[in-house]
């Protein structure tokens, strides 16, 4: 019913169309995956794959750290430079 009703509006008003199988009705309280995030209605969360990917990348820097094949700022470029969404 709502998903006939959004596709309705957006194809008469906007002239779009939504992907037949990528669009879905949620309840909001499950929160929605996007752009490596969970969207809930008041917060949003990194997933936790990206959680995992970004422990193994510092523990990864820590270790060329400790051993001087990276410096500080090498370092601090790394972490700033980190896409958390291709985690």
């Amino acid at each position: 019913m709502w998903k006939e009703k959004i596709n309705s509006f957006l194809r008469e008003e906007l002239r779009l169309e939504l992907h037949p199988d990528k669009s879905k009705i949620l309840l909001l309280e499950q929160g929605i995956t996007f752009l490596g995030f969970r969207i809930f209605p008041h917060h949003r969360i990194l997933r936790k794959a990206n959680l995992r990917k970004f422990h193994g990348k510092l523990k990864e820097l820590k270790i060329l750290y400790k051993e001087n094949q990276i410096n500080r700022e090498q370092v601090v470029e790394q972490l700033e430079g980190i896409n958390y969404n291709s985690l």
